[in-house]
This record gives C-alpha cells, structure tokens and sequence, in this order.
C-alpha cells in the first residue's frame, strides 16, 4: 500500500512540474513578444522625435533666411525710410487717435445700451410689480395675502382651537355630495346621491340642527347646490340632465332647465334689474346662459281662514294653480347663448358682478375668463395649473381655484395671471371658502380632514372625526363651520 501511495504522489509531482514548465514556456513566449512590441514602438518613436527635429532645424533655417532678407532690405532702404519715418510716425499718431477715439465713443454707447437694458428691466419688472399689488396698495389688509409662498406647503401649528358639538349620523341613504348654509332662513341644505335634498333647521336652543323637509323631485344623483341669494333661490345641479331653482321660503321648484344632453355639475348666477342670467356647466362641455324672468309673488294663503270642511277642494286647486305658475315659468326662461371650448367637463362656474366677468374651470385643467361686455367672448384660458378644477371662489381682486393636486391657485384679475399657490393638504380639495372678511380659509380635503387657516399667521384648526372623503365645508355664522362627508355624516363646528 505504501509503495502504491508513492507512485501516485510522485506521478502527482511529475504532472504539476509538467504543467509549470509549459506555463513558464508560454511567459517567456508572451514576455518575447512584449519586448519585440516594445522595441518596435520605442524605434517608431525615435523616429518620430528625429522627424520633428529635423522640421524644426528647417523651419529655423527658413526663419534665419527670411531674418537676413529682410536684414538685407533694410540696410538698402534706410536711406529711404529715413526720409518717411517722420511722416510715418504722425500718421501712425493720428490712426492711434483715431482708434482711441472710437473706442471711447463704442464704449460710451455701450455702456449706455447696458444702462438702457438694465432701466428697461427694472421699469417692466417696477410695472409688473406695480400691476401685481395696485389693490394692495388701495387695500392695506392685503398684505396677509403676501404671507402665501410660492409652490410650497405651509408649515402651520394646530393653534385653533375647534370642537364639534354635533354629528348627524346617516343624514342620507347614500353618500353627500354638497352642502350649503342658506344665510336667509339660518338653515343648511344637504344633497346625495339617491337625488335627495335635505333641509335642515335649528331647535329652538339654537345647538342642535334637526330635518325640516325632504326634497325629491330630482331622477338621480344630485352633484352640487348653490345659493342665489339675491334671487331668493337656490339651485341644484343633477346627472338627470336639469338644474332646478328652488324659492327658500316655500321650497317649491320654480324652474327646471333641461337642455344639457349630459351630467349638469355646477351653477352661477347674475342679478340686476334689467335681467337675470344663470350660467351651467357639466360633462357636455357646454356652458349655457338663461335669461329667466321671475313674477311677483301672490299672497295665497288667504283661502287657508276659510272652513276646515273646504280644506280637500283648497288643497287641489293649490296644486293646480302650482302645476300652471311652474309652465308659466318655464316659458319665462330661454337659452341666451351657448359658450364652447373647454375640452373636458366643465366643473365649477363663477361669476364676478364688479368685473362683468364670467370664468370656468374644467377637468381639462384650464380655467377660461368670458368678458360680458363684449358678448361673453373668451379673453384668456389660464393654463399653468397642473391638476383638474374643482371649484372657484372670489377675494380681493383675485380668483381662488382649489384643485386635484391638492394646491389652491390665485389668479390677479388685473393682469389675468397666476401669481401664487399654497398647498394646505397633499390630497384633493373638493371645497374650499372664505370667512370673517377674508380672514381665514377653510378647506375640505380628500384625507377626511377639515382646515380652518388664519391667513397671514401660522395658525390653522384641523377638524378631524370624519371617516371618509370630505366634500363640503361652509360657514355658518360666525367662526362656526359645517362639513359634510361621504361618510354619510354632518358635522357641527363651534371656535371654543
């Protein structure tokens, strides 16, 4: 066994040393041929370095043959040029004038074209500044506008303090999709997706709002309401294809404009003396304009003193004479005009009494200014926003618009621009408002959160407790507040 294990070992041995001399024999190989590689380019180099040298020696050789030409030519004419030296040297003097001069003179206007630009400058920049801030000078309270940064989040702390004092649980079989607060009659009207619209009122402890009357004559989904205070009207907009204009005191439907061929999704209106307009929007992409004409109103309830026993009969023609003044209205409403453009669903409409101006916003993200005056003719499309309107409001000479991206835009009706945004929420804002002589900003957002901002402070309220998208939010008097959610609820919110 011994011998076998030494046989194998030295056979091992034998092929390693094998295998290490043919690896030797192919280094020396590789090794040869670097050398051979090297000498070669070592010798190209060479030659190239006695190539360069031997230019060189030309090159100064010619150099040197041209030096003692002109050495040469010199000393024959230095008679000559003795003679026109001096004439030279002044008219050499005088082109160096001349030089300098125009030198002075290019430098000059240069200097005064950089002056001009730089006036230039500053005067457009000067006028665009003074376009930008002419109402804050003519207003000092809007300066607190100026705190808004550009295209960042606010930083704020939950300084406010809020609480809610009542949450109505289930308002709606189906999810809410508006709220407002009629300032009139001191009550907050709700829709919903079963095309319902709530009425809702206070006790008489002025704590707690209760259900007042129920609404139904919408075919489906209602999507946003809006009060026309100076009509004494509000107005719902449904996927029915209709808007309906509501009386606040009777409740009763005055009109129902039905020409859209798609979802009507928002409303606005103009009052004054001579007409009456109501502007809609929806999914067509159509804004429509109505001339509407309202009568004055009859005093019947004088029937209702007469015997109980006549109350069946009373009842009947009430309803008759309701159904024959609603046809009678309706013939005292006609399309105006139609305006197009917008690419996508028109969804927020505002109309703006002291500029005669009408704006839309749209899912195709652009905001478009119509000038009543010449025939509501399109003046500007704002497109710089990066994400669908979802509503408009008015404030100090500026158009607010709350968007998908989560930002509200202001918009300088002076120069038609966008000057500035503020994100108070990285989610959606549905709703968005005003309070207190512009004071504050409230904001429903997507992330179930309501905002009350102290603009110009670092204050802000968070009213946390819905459980869903808010969709709503508006002012009740006062710093008290009203939210509405797709949770189904409405909540109460007093300042403490």
């Amino acid at each position: 066994m011994e011998k076998n294990n030494n046989s194998i070992e030295k056979n091992f041995v034998n092929d390693w040393r094998e295998q290490l001399n043919k690896f030797k024999a192919k280094l020396n190989n590789d090794f040869s041929k670097f050398s051979y590689l090297k000498e070669n380019v070592n010798n190209e180099e060479n030659k190239n370095k006695e190539m360069k040298k031997e230019k060189n020696e030309n090159d100064n050789n010619n150099n040197s043959n041209i030096i003692t030409t002109n050495k040469k030519n010199k000393t024959k004419t230095k008679n000559e040029e003795k003679d026109n030296e001096e004439e030279e040297i002044e008219e050499e003097k005088n082109i160096k004038t001349k030089n300098l001069e125009s030198n002075i003179k290019n430098t000059k206007n240069s200097n005064n074209n950089i002056y001009n630009i730089k006036t230039q400058t500053n005067k457009t920049k000067k006028e665009n500044e003074e376009s930008i801030i002419t109402d804050i000078k003519n207003n000092e309270e809007e300066e607190d506008f100026n705190y808004i940064p550009e295209k960042k989040i606010i930083k704020l702390n939950n300084n406010l303090n809020y609480e809610c004092i009542q949450t109505i649980e289930e308002a709606h079989d189906k999810e809410i999709t508006y709220l407002i607060y009629l300032s009139k009659t001191n009550e907050i009207v709700t829709s919903s997706l079963n095309s319902e619209i709530k009425i809702w009122g206070w006790k008489k402890n002025k704590k707690k709002i209760i259900l007042k009357s129920t609404l139904t004559e919408h075919k489906n989904k209602i999507f946003y309401l809006n009060e026309f205070k100076y009509l004494n009207m509000f107005c719902s907009c449904s996927a029915d294809k209709t808007l309906k204009l509501w009386d606040i005191e009777s409740l009763k439907c005055i009109f129902t404009l039905n020409e859209h061929k798609k979802s009507v999704l928002t409303c606005s209106y103009k009052y004054s003396d001579n007409e009456n307009l109501i502007f809609s929007g929806g999914d067509d992409k159509k804004l429509i304009i109505w001339e509407i004409k309202i009568k004055k109103k009859e005093n019947k309830n004088t029937k209702e003193n007469k015997i109980e026993n006549e109350n069946k009969n009373e009842n009947e023609e009430e309803k008759e004479n309701e159904e024959e003044e609603e046809k009678e209205n309706e013939n005292n409403s006609k399309i105006k005009q139609i305006l197009k453009g917008h690419l996508k669903s028109i969804t927020t409409i505002l109309y703006i009494e002291i500029l005669n101006l009408l704006c839309s916003g749209s899912d195709d993200k652009t905001i478009r200014i119509w000038d009543e005056n010449n025939n509501f003719i399109c003046i500007k499309i704002i497109n710089t926003l990066n994400s669908p309107i979802d509503n408009l409001r008015y404030s100090r000479n500026r158009v607010l618009a709350s968007c998908e991206d989560g930002y509200i835009y202001f918009i300088h009706m002076s120069i038609l621009k966008q000057v500035r945004s503020v994100q108070l929420s990285k989610s959606p804002v549905y709703d968005f408002d005003v309070m207190d002589n512009e004071k504050y900003l409230i904001v429903a957002s997507c992330d179930s959160i309501g905002r009350i901002w102290e603009i110009g402070t670092q204050n802000i309220a968070l009213l946390k407790g819905h459980l869903n998208a808010l969709v709503s939010i508006v002012n009740i008097g006062q710093l008290n507040v009203a939210t509405a959610s797709l949770d189904k609820c409405i909540k109460i919110w007093v300042k403490k």
